[in-house]
């Protein structure tokens, strides 16, 4: 499926700019502070103090996947207040995108999904309307594995629900960019599958047999 061929702009790209290697600390905090907007259902002002509380929240979550070693050299390249700024921005974004949802009560946030095999129990980003988003804030294109995680969470979703969801999203509120096909195109272009055989045969693969030992 050429992911980038289909995108849609729903919204300016954000023009602010924050240090390339702490990117990551940027998307997590404009995620983390639209999850407030979506619970407040406003893109209200938040005060200092607790944006600062929400920089330092994301920065330690992405220092737990950072060796330790690296961590003090980390730190020292951030621009605390660009930072902020720019993760203000994607948050505002990712509320545009999603405000008739929010308004009408049809989404939830960091969705639960039970694992399966190999696969452990996990959260996606977005539910909205049967759609499940997965949030990519990141300068460049999306990727095909971006959309794989979006299949292994449908997946997982499916075994307990079929009709939970029925599109899958991907999302860069830095770029303003969506891509959004439903389950059927998604098993069709993959596979040459329905959804029903798509989901089933990546089960399979999740839960593979041991051989008898004799």
């Amino acid at each position: 499926m050429m992911l980038n061929a289909r995108l849609i702009k729903y919204a300016p790209p954000v023009k602010l700019a924050a240090p390339l290697e702490r990117r990551s600390v940027v998307g997590e905090m404009g995620f983390r502070l639209f999850v407030r907007m979506a619970e407040a259902k406003s893109p209200q002002s938040t005060r200092p103090d607790e944006l600062m509380s929400l920089h330092t929240e994301a920065e330690q979550y992405v220092l737990s996947f950072v060796p330790e070693s690296y961590h003090a050299q980390f730190r020292r390249l951030a621009e605390t207040k660009s930072e902020v700024e720019c993760a203000i921005a994607e948050a505002r974004s990712l509320f545009t995108f999603f405000e008739p949802d929010i308004a009408a009560g049809r989404i939830s946030v960091s969705p639960e999904f039970r694992g399966c095999g190999i696969v452990d129990s996990c959260k996606g980003d977005v539910l909205a309307a049967g759609a499940l988003f997965e949030v990519k804030s990141r300068l460049g294109a999306f990727e095909q594995a971006d959309l794989r995680q979006a299949i292994v969470y449908s997946t997982l979703s499916f075994i307990e629900d079929p009709s939970r969801i029925s599109r899958i999203g991907l999302l860069n509120p830095h770029r303003g960019l969506c891509f959004v096909a439903s389950l059927d195109e998604i098993a069709s272009d993959f596979a040459g599958l329905s959804v029903r055989e798509f989901f089933n045969s990546i089960i399979e693969l999740m839960t593979p047999t041991t051989p008898d030992v004799e």
